[in-house]
């Protein structure tokens, strides 16, 4: 198995004279390869013999937006002439058939299926007719698209005797993280006197699933099985597994009577092999906000560093700004900014300080980004009629603030509004053609993601606010085979190794995206009900919570990685975290370490935050007044905590604070405020600057 760009050995010695013959038998995931120089001749002593193996990528246009997906894939194995593929609706109608010459290692079918109202693709691939000496199979279905996952597989037919296997052993390795794909044994039977059945055993340290699939012809078909993934906590951990698959070919359903041969045994290895990738560069936020405003001044700030591994611990900082100043304690890890705004004019300024580490040989910079506003105006105290909180949208669509920019995101319907959290006005409106989802900045302020409700993601530049990208997940209706999340949109943004993903769901299961172009770099299994996620602001650490039926949460601090072929996945980083039982959890919020989880929970009325490797309570969480409901929960880049009570019967919400930097923390009042009859999470938002509370139309100043 090859996963990467690399040269390949093969284990296996061949003698001078022999004939060799090199195809490729499984393409990778949305690839189609081919052996384009060297693919069989004589092995001469002049040197050993060698071959290319090229792969395209298989790529449907995300700007195309299509209506109907394309039905696509790729062949492996194939050698002879005279296969048929054939695109079948649901009710068996053949739409077209396509005639495979023998070199093809692609397919696609001009006509388009029809699609159901759920979004999946009613019509699936089959093979009409073999090719000569071969047997050739369909792996995956028409639903799937249009990420490309259909595959032909082929094989030669056996002439022996009875009933035989084309290996009876099989070794895999891949790396943690990865997904094996699943393993095909081809096995055929000569001479039967009559139809014969496959039937399969195994046990299960690495297998997950096998099964037979006959071929159209009696007399061939194929063993196939999944190995256990190696990923997420389903996972087996690294190390090496062995099965044994027991297969049977029987005359008869009880298996009494076996052809000739049978039942044979296929013995597997699986070996999930750990990879320690090297520590980058690494800061605990990518952006920073400044403001210097009547009453309002916040102009310096602390920034953690952690050097790359195998360097001296070394690293510099440099600013492109004259306005801002920076300090590296390289011995703490501490990077420390101070804006000075005199003689700069009122509005945003923004400024870029890149990190770097000259001593260490891969040298990677690392940009954060700074944004100072300056404002000679005496703040509002209420937001501009129509940008408060929305009474009816779920809570999904909460109101966000821009890591950089002293603006709250509001997403209105089939807009989305920018709105100034210090004069109350919207800045900015953007607006769809379908419902907002979802509104997400990047960690950066680089970016704004929105999510709409036809499943299309609209990429917008995050200073000038223009659409750069779109791309769009044609969804699989409930029913899906994932088995994957199919609740709520979700929408986050993780690193990994300092590069951006985008984790959304609704889609096929859970995935991590490419941000900018929705290109798949891996999938987020294993995550069934999730009902609340967050991610620290470095975005390299997250948590999931899960709903049980008694109304307890259960769940994960949660670690991004990547394999060397650069498949990013999640692994569990610590052992569950039960929740305190609760009636619901409306609003979630990571410490600025990443260390720390806090949550306010409506049933128990109390804010709790726990460490995220145990049930720990890390500062005191407080709990009030019975017919009480705590909605939000936010956390500054300082390390300070807020959360919103809402008494229901008197329409009065309180705000509390805890300064987590305290030698002793306790949660004070900082305001009463009159919350109206109705209130939902995402009523208060906390300006990046740390500096402004918003509570529904409502603005305050921090103490």
């Amino acid at each position: 198995m090859v996963n990467a760009d690399r040269i390949a050995r093969f284990p296996t010695s061949v003698k001078k004279g022999e004939r060799y013959s090199i195809e490729v038998r499984r393409n990778p995931r949305y690839q189609t390869c081919g052996v384009t120089e060297g693919g069989e001749g004589v092995v001469s002593s002049a040197a050993p013999p060698t071959a290319k193996v090229v792969c395209e990528d298989l790529k449907i246009d995300p700007l195309a937006l299509p209506t109907l997906p394309v039905v696509l894939g790729s062949i492996s194995g194939l050698s002879a002439s005279g296969l048929h593929l054939q695109l079948l609706s649901n009710d068996g109608e053949v739409l077209e058939t396509s005639i495979v010459p023998s070199t093809a290692k692609s397919f696609a079918f001009e006509r388009a299926p029809t699609v159901s109202a759920g979004g999946s693709v009613n019509g699936y691939v089959v093979v009409g007719q073999q090719p000569v000496g071969q047997a050739c199979e369909v792996l995956g279905h028409v639903g799937d698209l249009p990420e490309t996952t259909l595959q032909v597989v082929c094989h030669r037919v056996s002439t022996a005797a009875g009933f035989n296997l084309e290996t009876t052993s099989i070794a895999v390795t891949v790396e943690e993280g990865e997904e094996p794909a699943p393993q095909i044994v081809w096995g055929s039977v000569v001479g039967a006197n009559a139809p014969v059945t496959f039937y399969v055993e195994h046990n299960d340290a690495a297998v997950a699933w096998a099964g037979a699939r006959q071929a159209r012809t009696t007399t061939s078909g194929f063993i196939w099985f999944g190995l256990k993934a190696a990923n997420y906590n389903r996972s087996p951990s690294p190390g090496t597994y062995k099965d044994t698959i027991k297969v049977y070919a029987c005359y008869d359903t009880s298996c009494k009577s076996q052809v000739p041969g049978s039942p044979k045994q296929i013995q597997v290895e699986y070996t999930i092999r750990r990879e320690t990738p090297p520590t980058p560069l690494s800061v605990s936020q990518r952006a920073v906000a400044f403001t210097q405003a009547p009453g309002h001044s916040r102009l310096s700030h602390n920034i953690s560093v952690t050097p790359p591994s195998g360097s001296d611990g070394d690293w510099i900082a440099e600013t492109d700004a004259h306005w801002l100043n920076v300090f590296t304690d390289t011995a703490n890890g501490v990077l420390s900014l101070n804006a000075s705004p005199a003689g700069l004019s009122t509005g945003m300024h923004y400024a870029t300080v890149t990190l770097s580490s000259p001593g260490h040989p891969d040298n990677v910079s690392v940009p954060v980004k700074v944004g100072l506003f300056v404002s000679t105006a005496t703040p509002a105290s209420e937001l501009a009629s129509g940008t408060g909180a929305s009474k009816t949208s779920p809570y999904y669509m909460q109101r966000v603030a821009d890591p950089l920019r002293p603006w709250l995101y509001v997403p209105k319907d089939k807009q989305v509004l920018a709105v100034n959290v210090y004069s109350g006005q919207t800045e900015r409106t953007l607006t769809f053609d379908n419902p907002v989802w979802q509104v997400l900045p990047s960690d950066d302020g680089q970016r704004l993601y929105v999510y709409d409700s036809q499943y299309t993601t609209h990429v917008f530049d995050g200073e000038r606010l223009e659409l750069i990208n779109r791309y769009k997940c044609n969804r699989l209706d409930a029913s899906n085979s994932t088995g994957e999340y199919d609740g709520f949109p979700l929408m986050l943004q993780v690193r990994v190794e300092n590069t951006a993903y985008l984790v959304q769901s609704n889609c096929h299961g859970t995935m991590f995206l490419e941000p900018d172009t929705g290109r798949l770099a891996g999938m987020m299994n294993g995550l069934m009900g999730i009902d609340r996620y967050a991610v620290s602001r470095a975005g390299d650490v997250g948590y999931h919570l899960l709903s049980r039926w008694s109304g307890i949460r259960i769940g994960h601090r949660l670690a991004f990685r990547k394999t060397a072929s650069g498949e990013v996945y999640v692994l569990t980083a610590s052992d569950y975290i039960q929740w305190p039982s609760t009636q619901g959890l409306s609003d979630l919020a990571v410490v600025l370490s990443g260390d720390e989880l806090c949550g306010a929970s409506t049933g128990s009325t109390i804010i709790t935050c726990v460490d995220g490797l145990s049930l720990k309570y890390t500062i005191p969480h407080f709990s009030i007044e019975p017919d009480a409901l705590v909605y939000d929960v936010e956390a500054s880049d300082a390390d300070v905590i807020y959360g919103a009570i809402y008494w229901g019967n008197s329409g009065m919400a309180k705000i509390k604070r805890l300064d987590r930097r305290a030698t002793a923390p306790a949660w004070t009042d900082v305001a009463t405020v009159m919350a109206g009859p109705y209130v939902k999470p995402g009523e208060m938002r906390l300006s990046s600057d740390g500096l402004r509370l918003v509570f529904d139309q409502l603005m305050l100043s921090t103490p």
